[in-house]
Formats: structure tokens, sequence, C-alpha cells
């Protein structure tokens, strides 16, 4: 039997409308319905078996994200009572806002040279690009910590790169959702676990902070130049003119620790003035 063309499109669009309305609930009722019957599948993570209420606060941070109940527990992650995406939903996330342009991800070099980067761009704004290498995993004693970063070392610097070039080009999507691969990584302090003491010495930087450091810590040319680089593009993503100055400042007075010449000025002119004109 042919099926024909109109009754094609009726039993798509009766399948369609069955899915919506059994996995995208309209009212608070349903939603918790929905929520208390995932909570009581085999298939659900362990943090949400059992779970109706941690399943709906999923659910609803997966909506806001334009995840389907499904999508959003399995995608998302409680670490220590914090909610965050695995990295191949985070970039997901950002493949489906409407401004997104492209991804570039490639793992350059080799053994304890290699460094992961990151080029995402957003329509309207210019080419966001961060790295991670083995020297930064060093730093944050993550390379060769036991786990992924032993078996799939390579995987892991890219997922680092991915997290923060993503996080910083789509703040507004991700909704201040961090990273599983990276929140695993911190410890217990920076993760929010009230069992450890913080101390103000502990508490996780800001990435304006990290974006001042690295100019601080320029200890050649070509570094401050990528150091401005990054912060300006930073102040300008967020239209932050105040920013803007402290960051020429930091970069004048390392450009003059460094005694370095005039040119250096004259390279990153163009940047200092498109920054400051977003006051």
């Amino acid at each position: 039997m042919t099926m024909s063309t109109t009754e094609s499109k009726t039993l798509t669009h009766y399948k369609q409308k069955s899915t919506d309305d059994i996995y995208q609930p309209k009212t608070f009722e349903q939603a918790m319905k929905v929520a208390t019957l995932i909570s009581k599948s085999a298939l659900a993570p362990k943090d949400f078996q059992n779970k109706p209420e941690n399943t709906f606060i999923a659910m609803q941070m997966g909506a806001e994200l334009g995840l389907s109940p499904m999508q959003a527990i399995q995608n998302i992650a409680v670490i220590n009572g914090r909610p965050c995406l695995w990295g191949d939903s985070l970039l997901g996330v950002a493949q489906a806002h409407p401004t997104f342009e492209y991804i570039q991800e490639n793992v350059e070099g080799s053994g304890d040279h290699m460094t992961a980067v990151c080029s995402v761009k957003r329509k309207g704004y210019p080419e966001h690009e961060f790295k991670f290498s083995v020297e930064d995993a060093k730093q944050a004693n993550l390379w060769k910590k036991a786990g992924p970063w032993t078996q799939y070392p390579k995987r892991m610097l890219q997922m680092r790169a991915r997290a923060f070039a993503i996080r910083n080009t789509f703040a507004d999507a991700l909704r201040g959702l961090q990273v599983v691969e990276e929140v695993q990584d911190y410890p217990p302090a920076y993760r929010g676990d009230v069992s450890y003491k913080q101390t103000k010495k502990e508490q996780p930087k800001t990435a304006q902070q990290r974006l001042l450091e690295a100019i601080e810590n320029s200890k050649t040319e070509d570094e401050l130049r990528e150091a401005f680089k990054e912060a300006y593009h930073h102040a300008k993503f967020l239209k932050d003119g105040k920013l803007a100055k402290e960051i020429k400042a930091k970069k004048d007075a390392k450009k003059q620790e460094l005694g370095l010449e005039d040119n250096q000025e004259n390279k990153t002119k163009g940047d200092d003035n498109e920054a400051v004109s977003d006051q």
C-alpha cells in the first residue's frame, strides 16, 4: 500500500506532536510526572535516580539551554551540588546558538610539547582563540594525574581548551554552567565542597583576573602582545570601557618594565583604541 504525500505529512505531524506532548511538558504537574518517571528508571544517571526533585531542576536547566528532558539528565552532571555540562554537550549548546559561526580544534606538537588550540567564532565578534598546553596542565597539577589525564592526555588538553574558548564566547548561552571535565579536576575548595575549609587565597580566579595576570607575567614582547590581545578582546566582548583602560594600563606598565621599544605601542595601538571605544 502506497501512502499519499498528505497522509505521510499527517502521520509525521502526529508522531512529532505525540513526542512533543510526552517529552516537552507544558505545566508544572506534567513536568513533575516526567521527572518522577525518569528518576525511577534504571537508565537515569545515579545523580537523579529516585530523586524527582533533582531531576526536575535538571530538566528546567536543560530547557533554558535548549535541551529536552532526556538530553538534560544525560548531559548535566551534579558535582558537589553544582550542575555542570559534559564537554560534548557544551559544544552542542554553542553550535545550536543562532550566532554560532564556526569552531576549529587541533592539537599541535607531541609529547610534553603538545598544545591544544580551540578557535570559536561568533557572528558580530572577532574570532576567539584559546590554547591549553602541557605546561599549563603541569602548572595546574593535572599532567600525568591518575585517570583520564594519563589515559587520554590529548583529549583532555582538547577539552580544556574547548571549555575555556566556548565559555568565554557563549557565556550568555551557557547560563553560567561550568564543564564537568574541568570541575572534576578542581581541588575541593574550588568545587564548592562545604566540608573543605575555604580561605580567601583558595578562591577560584575570574576570567578577568587570569587575563590581567597573563599580562603581568609576560616575559617577552610576543607574550605581552598575545596576552594584551586576549584581554582586549575580552573587554570588547563585555563592552567594558573601564576594564579596557585597566588592561591598557597593565600593558603599558609591563612594557616599561620589559624595556620594550615604541614599536610595541604601534603594534597594539589599534587594539587600544578599539577596546576603549566601547566605554
